[in-house]
This record gives structure tokens, C-alpha cells and sequence, in this order.
């Protein structure tokens, strides 16, 4: 975000401020209605405050402001915020989207978003409160002045106590989204005007800092199975999960085709918790997760260069394997047609992928194919599966579940392109 063109002033050698890009002007445009005081600031930077801001008719002061720079920077600020018992607003913003956390003794006393997944009409169709339908009949129907919640509470839509509990989630989904961001920056203004918040709440901020921490660590260590939302978690064949698996809600909204967050809200969740019980089905063997993928022909390369990077990933545990690897496949794709002219000149690259454009270029290059998708879904299974085979025994030395477990994945992988 910093260092962006759109956001820069110059400043020439009269004292001048001139904005470079659109964003620059219209953050100054913002300030046209007033004075606007130049407070004390460091070489590297020029702090702004709007007169309103420093008046102390009923202004508010600027306590903190900085560049989120790691995650846990933002935790430090809430914890410190915690501890001195402030009362006040936590701004934290992106490129993208703006979350205010309201701070009162301790506590998080209310929260907003811009991001459009967090407001409450897209909380409650996630969790399957309200239809897509109704979220839109409701919002037609707002007026000046009423909020969403009361106005789908007037038509029916749900209940005045689902409503109080959602609201409570809202905020704290909103609360962990703050602590989780790893860019932008961030702003705590002393006071904070009430309007936004509804109805008194009081969520403790210790508890919370502590399931946003975990949830972190565990997202971490998620990473490696399931790197986000957008994935596509896929039942393994002859794998049954039992209705008393803490995860068979989760596991019952798996059918290859939903990414994760659509399986969350099939399974009525949050995508963290969804995301959680993936990763322990992934453990138990039960699903497997793929990357989600282009449609049509990049769509074949992608499986393909998914189910190979897998491959190559488990056999480089063993010194010299993958050399062997790599020359048996060399072997294979010279003496298939087909193979060495798809493949001629896109790789393999160290981690046994294959460019995509290269491929389909080559693809596009070769005359007489009727059916172009089948004939390279073809090769690259042939290749990938041939692949697996000489693989095999080297896992197996390593451990037969390994080899089980990684053959599995593969052919979860490469079922979209199967002959």
C-alpha cells in the first residue's frame, strides 16, 4: 500500500503539496471544508488533522497511527488498547476494505465493515438465515434511516433473538478479520460516536485476542493443505467419515465441486471453522484439496501441474530419488509422440510443472487433433500417472501409508482430466 503513485503528493521547493495521482486528490478534496493543522512529525512523515479533530469542543484526538506491517502489530495495539482500558476507535484499512473495532474499559464494544462478506445481509445468507432473495427484497426496502436488521426483522425474515445473535457474531468476525490483516494501515482516535452501534454489547477483549491468536497459528499451519478459501475440498474414494466425527456436518457439504468457503456456508459455518474440520478430515485421509482451476484447456494444465508438483514435493524427502525421477520421465516423453511435442520446450521445472502457455501454444500448433481437450488430457494423465508409478516405490520405502495417502491425492487430482 505505501509507495503506491496513486496515493503520492509532491511537494516543491515553495512548500506546495500537489497531488501525482487520483487517490491523492481525493484525500485532499476530503479536506476542503476546513483548516487543517500539520501536527509535529518525524523526517519520514507529515501527519494531517482536520481542525474538527483537534478541537477540543468535542473533537477527537489522534492516540495511534501507523503502517501495518505483520500481523501481530495490530494484536500488540488491541492488547496495549486492552490493558490501558482506552475508550475509543481502532480504524484499521486496505486497499480494499475499512474495519472500525469500538474499545470501551477493556472490552470491544461494537465493530463495522465495508468489506461486503461481513455485512450482516451477507452473514446472515452465509449462515442460511435469509435467501439471497430476501437479503435483496430487504434492501429495496430501506429507507433513510433504518437499519438492515430491523427492516428484515419487519418483513419477517428472521427473528428479533437470531438477529441479537448474529449481530454479536457479526462483530466478533469483524474483530479477528482486524487482528488478521497484514497490510494497510492503522488508526486509534480517542471517543468514538455511538450512532453505529445499535444496542449495547460487551465482548471481553482478552478472549478475544486469545481465539484471534489461535486462529492464526492454526491458519498457519493450515497452509500447507489448504492455502484459502477459493480451494475445492474432494471426498477420497472408499474413505466413510462417521456421523459422530466432529467434522461429518463439514464433510456432508464436500462434493468436489464447492470451494471452501461455499462448503462453509452449506454446512452453515464460518470458513475458519469449516477450514479447521477440512484439515483434520484432510489428516484422517477422508478428503483431499485442490486448487481451484481455470475452465477449458488451462483448466487440464493446471490439474496436470497440481498432481506432478505433488508428486515431486513427497520423493524430494529422498536424496538422489528425484534425479532418478526426473530421467525416467525424459525417457517416457521421448518415446511418446504426443507427449514430447506438447510438452517440447515448456519444462519440467524443479518442482516437475510444466508452463501452461507454452503447452497450450504447442497444443494450438499441432494440426489434425478432433478433439484438442481430450487428446492433451490424454498425455498429461499418461504423463502424471507415469509419473506416480515410478514414484511409488520410493514412497513406499519411505512408508506404505505415505504412499497410499499421496497415490490417493493424485488420482483425486488428475479425476478431472481422465481419459
Amino acid at each position: 500500500m505505501i509507495g503506491r503513485e496513486e496515493d503520492a503528493l509532491r511537494i516543491d521547493e515553495g512548500g506546495v503539496a500537489r497531488p501525482v495521482g487520483a487517490a491523492a486528490l481525493d484525500t485532499l478534496r476530503s479536506f476542503a471544508t476546513g483548516p487543517v493543522h500539520l501536527l509535529p512529525s518525524p523526517p519520514q512523515a507529515l501527519v494531517l488533522q482536520a481542525q474538527a479533530a483537534v478541537d477540543p469542543q468535542g473533537g477527537r484526538r489522534l492516540w495511534l497511527c501507523g503502517e501495518i506491517g505483520a500481523t501481530p502489530r495490530l494484536l500488540e495495539v488491541m492488547t496495549m488498547i486492552g490493558q490501558a482500558k482506552w475508550r475509543g476507535e481502532l480504524t484499521v484499512s486496505d486497499d480494499q476494505d475499512a474495519r472500525s473495532v469500538f474499545f470501551d474499559g477493556g472490552s470491544v464494544v461494537g465493530a463495522t465493515s465495508t468489506a461486503e462478506h461481513e455485512r450482516l445481509g451477507a452473514l446472515l445468507e452465509h449462515y442460511g438465515e435469509m435467501t439471497a432473495d430476501q437479503v435483496a427484497a430487504t434492501v429495496q426496502r430501506l429507507e433513510p434511516g433504518t437499519r438492515f436488521g430491523d427492516a428484515a426483522v419487519g418483513l419477517g425474515y428472521i427473528g428479533p433473538a437470531d438477529l441479537f445473535r448474529y449481530l454479536h457474531r457479526q462483530c466478533e468476525e469483524i474483530t479477528y478479520a482486524a487482528m488478521a490483516m497484514r497490510a494497510g494501515t492503522f488508526y486509534f482516535w480517542e471517543h468514538f460516536d455511538e450512532s453505529p452501534l445499535r444496542f449495547p454489547i460487551s465482548l471481553p477483549l482478552t478472549e478475544l485476542l486469545l481465539e484471534g491468536v489461535q486462529r492464526m497459528d492454526e491458519t498457519e499451519a493450515f497452509q500447507d493443505r489448504i492455502p484459502d478459501a477459493d480451494h475445492v475440498p474432494v471426498r477420497v474414494d472408499g474413505m466413510d467419515v462417521d456421523a459422530s466425527n466432529d467434522g461429518y456436518r463439514v464433510y456432508l457439504a464436500v462434493n468436489g465441486n464447492r470451494s471452501v468457503e461455499a462448503v462453509a456456508a452449506a454446512a452453515g459455518t464460518t470458513v475458519f471453522e469449516a477450514t479447521r474440520q477440512l484439515y483434520a478430515l484432510c489428516g484422517q485421509g477422508a478428503v483431499t484439496v485442490r486448487s481451484p482451476r481455470a475452465a477449458g484447456l488451462a483448466g487440464v494444465v493446471d490439474a496436470f501441474n497440481e498432481a506432478v508438483a505433488l508428486i515431486f514435493h513427497e520423493v524430494d524427502r529422498y536424496p538422489g530419488a528425484q534425479h532418478e525421477l526426473s530421467a525416467s520421465l525424459a525417457s517416457f516423453v521421448r518415446a511418446g509422440q504426443g507427449h514430447g511435442r506438447v510438452l517440447h520446450g515448456a519444462g519440467p521445472n524443479r518442482d516437475g510443472t510444466f508452463d501452461p502457455a507454452r503447452v497450450l501454444a504447442n497444443l494450438g500448433a499441432m494440426d489434425g487433433l478432433d478433439d484438442p481437450a481430450s487428446s492433451l488430457g490424454e498425455w498429461l494423465y499418461d504423463y502424471a500417472s507415469f509419473t506416480m508409478f515410478i514414484a511409488e516405490p520410493v514412497l513406499r520405502k519411505g512408508s506404505e501409508s505415505d504412499s497410499v495417502e499421496v497415490a490417493g491425492r493424485v488420482a483425486t487430482l488428475l479425476a478431472p482430466i481422465a481419459p
